[in-house]
């Protein structure tokens, strides 16, 4: 039997999911020029520390290990966060209808690759600081998926239930750019969704009792 509190963060997630969609549809957020110079603003800086970041792995090996990791899991904090700020002004701007913009469509292929970049550095934290959080890539189309929305509608729900615990990044398959076909050639992505926890390749659609199930085998992250 499912315990009251999950069913309630479950619900929240979904309700956030619909209340943004309707939200974009009913009020028509305005993300003119200045919305997306905005975007790419904030895309360049959190590019810019992932450079950083980068530059502190490849030091760290001459530094104090454990001074280091503290540092390298500041910066990889707020690089999640800087991440996680982009996503949701992507996600708000393709409920606004921009989806097919060819200005969105430039910017899209470039917040993948940040992403995509964000997640390897992130594996590199993770691997030398044995820092305590599960990464998880999630493969979705928006053009070869019937129940994608569903599966994002799960992962809300554990984002949700274990916050900081969990590292999210949800590739558009759709987006022809060399690193994206490059991850999803790695992993041999065949059908969508395609989820891939520390490691472990998923195919297809997973409910949230089995993606509880799955955290807790992979990465003894238990609801």
């Amino acid at each position: 039997m499912e315990r009251g509190g999950d069913v309630e963060v479950f619900l929240f997630a979904l309700i956030i999911s619909s209340f943004l969609f309707f939200a974009g549809l009913i009020i028509g957020l305005n993300f003119g020029e200045q919305k997306m110079s905005e975007f790419e603003q904030k895309l360049k800086e959190s590019t810019e520390e992932i450079v950083s970041l980068n530059v502190i792995l490849s030091m760290s090996e001459s530094l104090n290990r454990s001074a280091s990791c503290d540092l390298l899991r500041r910066v990889a904090s707020n690089l999640g966060d800087m991440a996680e700020e982009l996503g949701k002004k992507v996600t708000l701007m393709e409920l606004e209808g921009k989806i097919m913009t060819e200005e969105y469509m430039r910017m899209k292929a470039e917040y993948m690759k940040f992403l995509i970049n964000d997640m390897m550095v992130l594996s590199k934290v993770k691997h030398q600081c044995n820092a305590n959080y599960t990464i998880i890539v999630y493969f979705y189309s928006n053009k070869y998926c019937d129940n994608c929305k569903e599966q994002g509608y799960v992962l809300d729900y554990y984002k949700l239930l274990h916050k900081e615990s969990l590292l999210i990044f949800a590739i558009d398959s759709d987006i022809n750019v060399t690193l994206v076909n490059a991850l999803l050639s790695a992993y041999d992505v065949r059908t969508y969704p395609t989820i891939i926890v520390d490691g472990s390749k998923y195919e297809g659609f997973l409910s949230k009792d089995e993606f509880g199930e799955v955290l807790c085998e992979k990465s003894k992250v238990c609801s």
